[in-house]
């Protein structure tokens, strides 16, 4: 029965009840990984019906898997963005997740900004949590402090040295 209803919702999309049923409920026979191998297909079923480009095997189960965080590590031109661009879009329309609860972090400020566009690209307007880890850690240092912060820039940092020395 409760095997039932997670396929059903699965079948009609409903990742985030068919979570919830298969996590609350439990299925003593399935593993969470045969479940998220499952649950890829209907995922995958899902992206081909919304006319996203076609992912490999692996991106898809990184899709299916929802643990609270996720790490993308891979080499140039594998496809890290694109991976996280439906991500996002799968979070937001399916798990019902708001946009200014996911947090993308980019390596330069050139990946979080074409992070924000391919988003754009597939659906999600209001997504603008893509930032570098520098500009993240300022905005924490700038909301948790009323002090004023001098950033330190490589053309200024030759004066810097100077007035150092001269002090």
């Amino acid at each position: 029965e409760v095997l039932g209803k997670v396929a059903d919702n699965n079948a009609q999309f409903n990742f985030k009840e068919a979570d919830e049923i298969y996590n609350n409920q439990g299925i003593p026979c399935l593993e969470i990984k045969e479940y998220n191998t499952i649950k890829k297909e209907y995922i995958k079923k899902y992206f081909n019906d919304t006319q996203c480009q076609k992912l490999n095997d692996e991106k898809y189960e990184i899709l299916a898997d929802m643990s609270q965080y996720t790490l993308v590590k891979a080499r140039a031109w594998t496809g890290k963005t694109t991976l996280l661009k439906y991500k996002i879009k799968l979070l937001i329309e399916k798990y019902w997740v708001q946009s200014d609860e996911i947090l993308a972090f980019a390596f330069n400020k050139r990946a979080a900004k074409e992070l924000m566009k391919r988003t754009q690209d597939v659906g999600v307007n209001d997504f603008c949590s893509s930032m570098t880890f520098h500009s993240f850690a300022w905005r924490v240092l700038s909301r948790t402090t009323n002090e004023r912060y001098e950033l330190l820039f490589d053309d200024n940092l030759n004066n810097h040295d100077q007035d150092q020395t001269l002090s």
